[in-house]
């Protein structure tokens, strides 16, 4: 049944002003009687979801009358709280005079001509079985004005304008009959200002449906510690058409989780276990559920910190004898990036420890490998044992490639789900940084601020020298790679040069890009393969690409790590590194050269200007190669990702180097490039007149023209095999016939036709003084008969 219509008069003596502005009078002349209901329910003065019942039905909370905005007119701006018109059914209080306005001896409420400049909002309490509701406004409503009356609850809304002078009348009975909703009226001026002497709200309640009992939704709830690993808890009362299905919640131990009352939110503060009770409006029926907090770094998988299980050799002793001596190079590519602004993963760490952060995306509508099972593969592709994989994972192959002398540990988060399909992330741009932006920076920024907020860590573990960048950030990506697209959806690394400013420290710097489907591309089987995501971490450490971005077979012949991505590393990169000890050579000398896979043994002949006593200059770099280590498994068969073979037999690889270090100075735009032996960095700044200027030192020469600095000779190349068959390399690349095997000999003046750019000098423009001879070959060294001219 229905109960009667309460009526509820904001009179015009409810506004009256004293003449001398004091302050305005109680409703003492209202009609009392109006505000109260029927059947003995008198209406409850607090406006909190408490209910009352009697034998006569269900008394609902008081509603309010207020002004949600900063001006009641053009010029007159509300000097008290939003809670500024308030009722209790009997009184009107909290009315300043100034904000009422008195014509022709009358007083008015005045609504600016958008509800912007004023309005009046009409709340009715909370959960009501509303059936009617109605609003009787009078005033003046100047021609062409009209006042718009907006009706909200249960997600309708419903605007009826009232045009009239004098009088305007709304009424609005669309709710479902007891269905509890949050009846709203809001009365805006349209056009010009309105001025009303009073507004008279009515509604019906219809008899609630009572609840006869109340469940949590959710079981078995774990929540992990901090504000970002919070989940909302939701519960279903019973029947499903009560009246009044909102809860309130509460938490018994708040020093666990705490939960929002009204939110459902609830949010784990420390590992431990706690109770919440969700309470249904009546206050009679409640539901328990147990919550446990968790440490959220529990789900991280972390590397292991024992490398005895992935095997290799150690380093072989240093060596010295008549006109020899082992080396090692004065700078490392740690400190040659660093010198042109990038922050690179240390390949030499003091301690022998590197870290990397692996966080596999998943991009949104990319959902089938997404999974925990692909995540458990990109962790046994990055940090698993040999035997996880179908030949090495990334660490594992590290840690032989140095000789046992890097440690490479890190952890793989949970999934991040980027907010963007494949689509969306394409059109993301930056006007700033123009083409040297990539949607990727943007993913990276943003996966590292949700791994540190799910993680509740600053990811300064993840900073092992301390320098304010992370050491490296791999993000595996959960769709397939794209060769019609290879700047987004392909293997690459990069430097985020947009976040060098971030005030949040470690800030990303250095990170590579793959899909996860690089780690399908191995030698068949359910193993992983490390091919790739090996090659794109040797970019991290600072190495160069040694294939040609030009077209054609590369200078090396396919045959490297940083080539075709397969074998292991060559002896320039490793010697680069800070790995290695060349021995170099100052004169005739005879030297047994033993393997480099197995001992890390190289030999360093100077030009003509001898050496500079670092990895950056130019030189020749001989190396024993043997089909063992991690040369082993391409070298037996073809590795299946890209169909590339290593050397199947023993012989010497002489490599011609040409990593001089440049500067170059820039100054609102890049000028030349030299040549020079130090490393000198200026940061960037303003001169006084405003340009930006800076100095940079790098590597000068690369393998691919297209990449050649402005002043350089082009046709310099990085790093360069030259075959022992003197035969330019084809478009298969190096085979067997590169190795310099017993019986064979290097000179300039029989090889520098097909492999220096000068012919007979080297790119120094000094003459090579020295030839070499090879003999007395073993499965594990081969003696090397140096001439100095």
């Amino acid at each position: 049944m229905k109960k009667a219509i309460s009526i509820l008069t904001l009179s015009a003596a409810v506004f009256a002003l004293s003449a001398c502005g004091a302050t305005p009078l109680p409703s003492a002349t209202s009609d009392t009687s109006s505000a109260t209901t029927s059947s003995g329910e008198s209406s409850s003065e607090s406006s909190s979801e408490s209910s009352s019942e009697s034998s006569s039905g269900y008394s609902g909370p008081s509603f309010t009358i207020k002004f949600t905005s900063v001006g009641l007119s053009t010029s007159k701006a509300i000097a008290s709280s939003d809670a500024f018109y308030s009722t209790d059914s009997t009184y009107v209080t909290g009315i300043d005079p100034t904000d009422c306005h008195a014509i022709y001896g009358k007083s008015f409420i005045s609504l600016g001509a958008s509800d912007i400049m004023g309005s009046i909002v009409i709340n009715l309490g909370s959960n009501l079985a509303c059936t009617y509701f109605s609003a009787n406004a009078m005033g003046i409503i100047d021609s062409g004005a009209s006042l718009n009356v907006t009706s909200k609850a249960a997600g309708v809304n419903k605007t009826q304008a009232m045009a009239s002078k004098t009088e305007a009348t709304y009424t609005y009975d669309a709710f479902a009959n007891n269905t509890a909703v949050t009846p709203q009226i809001v009365l805006s001026s349209v056009g010009k200002v309105t001025r009303l002497a009073s507004v008279t709200i009515g509604y019906t309640f219809g008899t609630p449906i009572d609840a006869t009992g109340i469940s949590i939704d959710q079981s078995d709830i774990k929540v992990g510690v901090g504000a970002y690993n919070t989940m909302t808890l939701s519960a279903t009362v019973t029947p499903s058409n009560a009246s009044y299905q909102s809860v309130t919640w509460t938490s018994s131990d708040a020093s666990i989780a705490t939960i929002g009352a009204s939110t459902g939110v609830l949010t784990g503060v420390k590992v431990g276990t706690t109770s919440v009770t969700a309470t249904d409006y009546s206050g009679k029926w409640t539901a328990k559920a147990d919550v446990t907090v968790y440490n959220p770094t529990e789900n991280l998988m972390y590397s292991p910190t024992d490398f005895s299980d992935f095997g290799g050799n150690t380093k072989a002793a240093d060596r010295e004898g008549t006109n020899y001596k082992s080396t090692a190079s004065t700078y490392n590519y740690t400190q040659v990036e660093a010198a042109s602004q990038t922050d690179v993963l240390q390949a030499s760490p003091d301690g022998g420890v590197s870290k990397i952060l692996v966080i596999p995306v998943h991009v949104q509508g990319e959902d089938t490998h997404a999974t925990a099972d692909v995540r458990t593969n990109i962790y046994k592709t990055f940090f698993g044992k040999p035997s996880e994989t179908g030949w090495e994972s990334v660490s594992s192959f590290y840690y032989k490639s140095s000789y046992q002398q890097l440690k490479l540990e890190g952890a793989v988060t949970e999934w991040y789900d980027l907010p963007y399909t494949k689509a969306e992330l394409a059109l993301l741009s930056d006007s700033e940084w123009g083409k040297t932006y990539s949607p990727t920076w943007t993913v990276l920024e943003e996966a590292v601020k949700w791994a540190r907020n799910r993680y509740n860590s600053d990811l300064t573990e993840f900073d092992m020298n301390k320098d304010g960048y992370l050491d490296g950030v791999w993000m595996v990506y959960s769709c397939d790679y794209d060769t019609t697209n290879t700047n987004l959806w392909w293997a690459f690394t990069f430097n985020d040069y947009r976040t060098n400013d971030s005030t949040t420290l470690p800030t990303p710097s250095k990170y590579c890009w793959a899909s996860y489907n690089f780690m399908n591309e191995g030698y068949g089987g359910s193993l992983v393969d490390a091919h790739t995501y090996i090659h794109e971490t040797g970019h991290m450490m600072g190495l160069d690409d040694y294939y040609t971005y030009d077209g054609g077979i590369g200078p090396i012949g396919g045959i490297d790590m940083m080539d075709y991505n397969i074998i292991d590393h060559d002896v320039f990169s490793k010697f680069a590194y800070g790995w290695i000890k060349p021995m170099v050579v100052s004169g005739s000398c005879e030297i047994t050269l033993n393997s480099a896979a197995e001992t890390g043994e190289s030999i360093l002949i100077p030009t003509g200007d001898s050496w500079n006593g670092t990895a950056f200059d130019e030189y020749l770099l001989l190396e024993y190669y043997t089909p063992t280590v991690l040369n082993q498994q391409d070298s037996e068969k073809k590795y299946a990702g890209n169909n590339k073979q290593g050397f199947t037999e023993r012989g010497v690889r002489i490599f011609h180097v040409d990593a001089r270090l440049v500067t170059a100075d820039y100054s609102g735009g890049w000028g030349s490039y030299s040549y020079t032996d130090t490393i000198k960095f200026v940061e960037p700044y303003k001169d006084a007149s405003g340009v930006t200027k800076a100095t940079y030192t790098m590597v000068g020469a690369s393998n691919s023209i297209s990449r050649s600095k402005t002043g350089l000779n082009s046709s310099f190349k990085l790093i360069s095999l030259i075959p022992a068959d003197n035969v330019l390399l084809t478009k298969n690349g190096a085979t067997n016939d590169a190795l310099f095997q017993d019986g064979d000999s290097f000179s300039v003046s029989k090889y520098g036709a097909n492999f220096l750019a000068n012919v007979n000098t080297m790119d120094d423009g000094t003459t090579e003084p020295y030839s070499l001879a090879f003999s007395d070959s073993t499965t594990s060294s081969i003696k090397v008969t140096v001439t100095k001219a």
